[in-house]
Formats: structure tokens, sequence, C-alpha cells
């Protein structure tokens, strides 16, 4: 949650705090953001906050391939446009996919044959309840055979077929698509980097699926710096900030260091809550239900709402500005 609140709270600055974001979903966010809530409290004192962890596991990754997706179309649209002609995003969406499906099938690897301590004991546990506790091996054994397997070879299919339509864009006469080629290769190569090199560490420290979460998390962090950084600077230097003028202000090239102060601040923060939300269980809730019940993982909520978003707002579809800004 350290790594991962200053690029949560540079998607509150896309949103809440540009006047066009804010009426297009803004709406959105505040229904996202109690519904999220609801659901971590349901989780955590039903003693299900294990799913916390499982929706994290398996929603960051997507968000992350949705929002390079969405990067990509707009390049990829732009690119069309020039040479009059249509450039079908399929085998974009297809590699982006495989990438995901493969990362997801190792991490899933992980959980059942590694399974880290703090996973595989409340995966196991409700099978075990029902009197079904010989699956959890069985699925451990299918997963390694079966779908791993399955989930590398759609990858390599994917990747082939990808480069193969480049290459016949090319033979098209198109001229390649740097920033689109960028995007998607980035994609791709920063979870291939994260979930293979991450997890042969994660499995000599036996830390298992936290690195990698780590890894993706700081990665992407460092990553969503700049795109947001980017677009703040080139809206509101060249369009008109219609009205957001303390995003405007903080995203003058001469502020960059007022804006990154800024995101500390908030930051900070929101830390500060997190502290705060451990005191409450620590203190409060264990006098009022005998033990401390993980409240600090309500703060997922604000995790889980910036995943939503950053697959909205970086599609075309979703903000008609967001071509003229970028490209």
């Amino acid at each position: 949650m350290l790594l991962d609140t200053p690029h949560a709270m540079q998607t509150i600055t896309r949103v809440i705090m540009d006047d066009h974001g804010r009426t297009l979903f803004g709406m959105r966010t505040m229904i996202c953001f109690f519904s999220m809530n609801l659901l971590c409290g349901f989780l955590i004192f039903t003693g299900q906050k294990f799913y916390i962890l499982v929706i994290l596991i398996f929603y960051g990754p997507y968000h992350i391939m949705m929002q390079h997706f969405g990067m990509a179309s707009l390049y990829r649209a732009k690119a069309a446009a020039a040479a009059g002609v249509m450039i079908s995003g399929a085998q974009d969406k297809m590699l982006l996919i495989a990438t995901y499906c493969l990362s997801l099938s190792w991490a899933c690897n992980d959980l059942f044959n590694l399974g880290p301590l703090w996973l595989w004991a409340e995966f196991i546990e409700p099978f075990k309840l029902l009197g079904l506790g010989f699956i959890p091996p069985l699925i451990t054994q299918f997963w390694g055979v079966i779908i791993l397997p399955i989930a590398f070879v759609f990858f390599v299919l994917s990747l082939m077929a990808w480069l193969f339509g480049v290459l016949q864009d090319v033979n098209r006469g198109l001229a390649i698509n740097k920033p689109r080629l960028l995007v998607v290769g980035l994609a791709v190569l920063n979870f291939m980097i994260v979930f293979f090199v991450l997890n042969g560490v994660a499995h000599s420290m036996s830390e298992g699926l936290f690195l990698v979460v780590v890894g993706i998390t700081a990665w992407h962090t460092l990553q969503y710096n700049g795109l947001v950084w980017h677009y703040n600077n080139k809206k509101f230097s060249t369009f008109n900030g219609g009205g957001s003028r303390a995003l405007a202000w903080l995203s003058s090239r001469r502020r960059y260091l007022y804006y990154m102060t800024f995101i500390v601040v908030l930051s900070l923060g929101a830390q500060s809550t997190i502290l705060g939300l451990l005191w409450l269980d620590m203190h409060i809730v264990k006098s009022w239900a005998g033990s401390a019940h993980g409240l600090v993982l309500m703060a997922y909520s604000v995790t889980f709402t910036h995943y939503y978003l950053d697959a909205l707002i970086w599609k075309g579809k979703h903000n008609n500005e967001l071509g003229r800004v970028l490209l």
C-alpha cells in the first residue's frame, strides 16, 4: 500500500481535480469507492479477508493491461487515420490478454504449489470444511500439468500472430507505429520481467507472490508518474484547463517539484489514514470484537477504485479529450 499510494493519488489528480475528468467519472468514482469499502468491510468482518488479496492479485495486473491497451488503441487510431486504412486492434488485445493469462497462471501456480503461507491455508480451509480436502492437491497437479502449459502456448501463439500482423502492416506500405509497438511491448516485457525474474527470487526467499506484487506496484508507479505528468502538463499548456486552476498551476513544467511535493503530501495523508486504521483495529475493534480483524485492509478500497478508473480514463471511447491531448 505504501508503494501504491502515490499511484492512486495521481489518479485522483486526473479525475477529482480535473473538471473534465470529474464530470465524466466523478459519480462512478464515488459509487465504486463506497462499493469497494462495503466489499472490503464485509470480507474483513466475516473472516474472509483472504479474498481481498486474491482480488489484488487478479485485478491489479488486469487494470495495467487495460491501461496499456487503451494507450495503444490511441496510437493505432492515429496511424490508421493518417494512412487512410483500417488497422485492427484485435492482435494487440489478444497479446495483452495472453500475457495476462500467462502471468496470472504463473501466479496461481505459486498459490497452489509454492503456496505462500499467508494464502495457502485460507485457500484449502473451505475444502476441508466441506470434506473435500483431496481437491486442492488435484488442482495443484492439474494446474502445473495442464493450465500453465496451455497458458504458455497461448502466449507464444499470440506473440507470433502479433508479430505477423506487424509484418503485414509493413508489407501493406504502412510505416511502423513506434508508440503503439512501444506501449504493447513494454506491457509484455514488464510482466515477463516481474513474473519470471521476481518469481525466481521469490522462490529462493520463500516469499512467493508478495515480492511479485511489490515488484509490479513499484514499476507501474514509476511509469504512471511519467504518464500522468506528461498528460497534465500537455493538457494545460496546450488546451484550456476548463477551470481546473489548481491542477493547471501544478502541472506547469516549472512547477514539477511542487507537483511531486503535492503528491507526496497526499500520499502522507493516505498513509496517516492507514496508520489510523491500524490504531482503530488494535484498540477499538479489538476491545469490541475480542481480536484485531485486519481493518487496515480497508485501505485497498482506494486501490481497487483506482484500478477501476485506470481502465476507463486511458481509453478514448470514455474520454473524448484524451486523443487531442496525447496525440
